[in-house]
């Protein structure tokens, strides 16, 4: 999908800045709602070799209502990915 190309693409690209910086990515409702996010990202990660701890991804409250029981299943696994989640 488009959005696994732009979290693999950024990972990638964020590998040959300098600096320890943390890179934020926004996730939207729908991408959270996908079953294969966090085995893309744990992919994404494992290709890249980007540090975990330096990843956040900004999600919508959407992700908490729409459906609650999903959304909170894939950020407690992105969570124990080592990524940081932000509520934007």
């Amino acid at each position: 999908t488009l959005g696994s190309w732009v979290i693999r693409r950024a990972l990638e690209d964020a590998m040959h800045w300098d600096g320890s910086f943390r890179l934020a990515i926004n996730l939207s409702p729908s991408q959270t709602r996908d079953p294969r996010l966090a085995s893309t990202i744990e992919a994404a990660l494992a290709i890249t070799a980007f540090p975990a701890s330096r990843l956040e991804f900004e999600i919508t409250e959407h992700v908490l209502f729409d459906d609650a029981d999903r959304g909170r299943r894939t950020l407690e696994r992105l969570r124990a990915l080592g990524v940081r989640i932000a509520l934007d």
